[in-house]
């Protein structure tokens, strides 16, 4: 806030970054969106650290979780042709497979997963953590642990996550 009130501060995307990021771990969407809103009368640039920071605000937060706003920041950032220079990257992509985990739609999180990889992308721990923790949710134990599989043999190593995902699997 006081940061806000001085006129002849500039903000960086990296500093509205990790508000929004503070701010969704905290369940206030509506200052999130506020923030997010004020960016462009400032002149801040939407990064994509600050575009994966709302996103990831939206999603967060299990009370207020707002995954719907979440997907469609991704499928704005993925569509082509678009004015938006800014582009999905990895952490993108693992929040929105984390949304569609969380809504419970296979064929978008299984989708995303193999457009992500057609993409460039290589997957990353936590994007496999995001599709066993999809699978676990939809009982679909035997997929969890093909995805474990797949992990080890991409030379990725589990974390925490990965091994209580399995165990309570």
């Amino acid at each position: 806030e006081w940061k806000k009130k001085q006129s002849n501060v500039t903000f960086l995307p990296e500093e509205y970054a990790l508000i929004l990021r503070l701010a969704g771990r905290m369940g206030k969407l509506q200052v999130v969106k506020d923030l997010y809103s004020e960016m462009q009368g400032r002149g801040v640039e939407k990064t994509i650290e600050v575009e994966n920071a709302y996103m990831f605000a939206h999603a967060y937060d299990t009370l207020h979780c707002d995954c719907e706003e979440a997907l469609k920041v991704f499928e704005r950032l993925r569509e082509k042709g678009s004015s938006n220079d800014v582009k999905p990257n990895i952490v993108s992509y693992n929040v929105a497979l984390s949304c569609y985990s969380k809504l419970k739609h296979l064929q978008f999180l299984e989708k995303t997963f193999k457009d992500m990889v057609e993409e460039g992308y290589s997957p990353s721990v936590e994007t496999y953590n995001c599709l066993m923790l999809a699978y676990r949710r939809l009982g679909m134990w035997w997929r969890m642990e093909e995805v474990f599989c797949m992990m080890r043999e991409a030379l990725k190593k589990p974390n925490g996550l990965t091994f209580s995902t399995l165990i309570r699997g």
